[in-house]
């Protein structure tokens, strides 16, 4: 096995409805490699203003309780940006701010989880 660790992102409402799936394959890959673990869930492309994103943040704390990322990573076209462009969100002057500080709280958070 590659990797002892994973994150699952969460990004809308058709990937939370994937985790049973996710769940399943996770489990036939501990039969090679019985050291893997979930680092936990990241909400990504978050839209606060949309109840749908409330609510998958809501069921997801609700399911998963200390499994779900603290932090989360808001939607911004910036990103759709430093795709197109081949650069990274870090990459930008102050128009990517809170890009910025969502991946920086969510790499911090990342850490704290991989320490303990």
């Amino acid at each position: 096995a590659c990797s002892d660790f994973f994150l699952v992102p969460i990004s809308n409402y058709e990937s939370f409805e994937r985790i049973p799936r996710l769940t399943k394959v996770v489990e036939e890959i501990k039969d090679l490699n019985p050291r893997l673990k979930s680092l936990g869930f990241i909400l990504t492309q978050v839209d606060s203003r949309l109840k749908v994103d409330k609510k998958v943040k809501e069921i997801l704390e609700e399911d998963f309780k200390s499994e779900v990322f603290k932090s989360f990573i808001r939607s911004s076209s910036k990103f759709k940006e430093c795709s197109f462009s081949n650069k990274t969100i870090f990459d930008l002057g102050s128009e990517a701010k809170k890009g910025k500080e969502d991946y920086s709280e969510m790499t911090l958070e990342l850490i704290s989880r991989l320490e303990n």
